[in-house]
C-alpha cells in the first residue's frame, strides 16, 4: 500500500510527479484514427473522448489534411466537453513514420500560428523507422541499426527535437525502438520511447527496456499496445510505475465484447486518470465464468 496526499492508504502506486498533469496521476490516451470523412472523425473523437480527456491523433504525410483533422478534433472536443475542455496540452500526434523533418517544422509553425500549439504534448515517430537508412549492425541483433550520426538526415532530426522541446512538445520513438539496444542510439533524437509487448517479445524484455529508460538513460517511458483483449492491455498497465506519464493502452476498446474473455484490469476515469487494480489476481484480471454447456 502507498500513502496518498490526504493521508489515506491505497493499493494504487504512487511515484514521481507527472510532467503532463503536474501531480502523481498517470493518464490514458485513446486513439483517434486518421479519416478524411469529417463525420466519421467526429464520431471517433466523441467515442474515444467518453473514456478520457487525453487523445492521440493519427496523422498522414499530408500537411493540410493533418491541420484539417486537428481542427475537426478540437472543434468536436469543445462541443462535447464544453467547460471541461482542457486549457493545456491533452493531444498527442502519431505520424507513423511518415513525416520529413521539413514537414515536421511546417506543422509546428502552422499550429503555432493557429494558436493550437498549447494543446499538443507529444509527437510520436515522425521519422522513418530505420532512420537514417543505414546498414544493419554487425552484432546479429535483428531490428537493431547502426545510426550514422554524421548524416544530414540524422542532424536534421536532432535539430527538430530541439525545436519541438523549445516549443514544449516532447518527441517519442515507437516503431524505431524494439529492444534495449535501440535506446542509446535513439537518445539524441527523442525524449522517450513507446514500449509495447508486441515489439519487445513479452513482459520480461519490456521490463528490461523500461528499466533502461527509467533508471539509466533518463528517457520518458510511454506505454502502448496493439488491438487485443483486456488481458493484453492489463499486462501493459502493470508497467505503469515505470512511466511518469501513462500511454495509450486502449487496444481493448477496439474489439467486440465476444473477444473479452477476461474481467477486471486497470480503471480509467473519464478524466483519463488510470488506477491500478486492488487485487491479488495476476495483473488484476480474471477469466470470466463460461456458460454451462447444453
Amino acid at each position: 500500500e502507498h500513502q496518498q496526499n490526504d493521508g489515506s492508504s491505497s493499493s494504487s502506486w504512487e511515484i514521481s510527479v507527472s510532467p503532463l498533469t503536474g501531480d502523481r496521476t498517470r493518464v490514458g490516451f485513446n486513439t483517434v484514427t486518421m479519416n478524411d470523412d469529417d463525420e466519421q472523425l467526429r464520431e471517433d473523437t466523441k467515442r474515444m473522448g467518453q473514456h478520457t480527456k487525453f487523445l492521440k491523433l493519427k496523422m498522414t504525410a499530408n500537411l493540410q489534411q493533418n491541420l484539417h483533422m486537428l481542427d475537426v478534433v478540437l472543434a468536436t472536443c469543445r462541443e462535447e466537453w464544453k467547460d471541461q475542455m482542457p486549457c493545456g496540452p491533452f493531444l498527442c500526434i502519431d505520424a507513423n513514420a511518415s513525416w520529413s523533418s521539413t514537414l515536421c517544422k511546417e506543422f509546428l509553425s502552422a499550429v503555432q500560428a493557429a494558436g493550437t500549439l498549447k494543446y499538443l504534448w507529444m509527437l510520436e515517430q515522425p521519422f522513418s523507422i530505420l532512420l537514417p537508412q543505414d546498414t544493419p549492425s554487425q552484432n546479429g541483433t535483428a531490428g537493431t541499426l547502426t545510426l550514422n550520426e554524421s548524416s544530414t538526415e540524422y542532424q536534421e532530426w536532432v535539430e527538430v527535437k530541439k525545436t519541438l522541446n523549445a516549443a514544449g512538445v516532447v518527441l517519442i520513438a515507437d516503431e524505431s525502438c524494439n529492444t534495449v539496444a535501440d535506446v542509446p542510439l535513439l537518445k539524441p533524437l527523442v525524449d522517450g520511447v513507446n514500449i509495447k509487448l508486441e515489439k519487445t517479445g513479452g513482459i520480461r524484455n519490456a521490463v528490461v527496456l523500461a528499466c533502461e529508460c527509467y533508471n539509466t538513460s533518463d528517457m520518458l517511458v510511454w506505454l502502448g499496445c496493439m488491438v487485443g483483449s483486456t488481458l493484453n492491455s492489463s499486462i501493459v498497465g502493470s508497467l505503469l510505475p515505470f512511466t511518469a506519464v501513462g500511454g495509450d493502452m486502449d487496444g481493448a476498446l477496439l474489439v467486440q465484447p465476444s473477444s473479452h474473455p477476461f474481467s477486471g484490469g486497470f480503471a480509467q476515469a473519464s478524466s483519463g486518470t488510470i488506477t491500478l487494480p486492488s487485487t491479488n489476481l495476476p495483473v488484476g484480471i480474471a477469466l470470466k465464468a463460461q456458460p454451462a454447456a447444453t
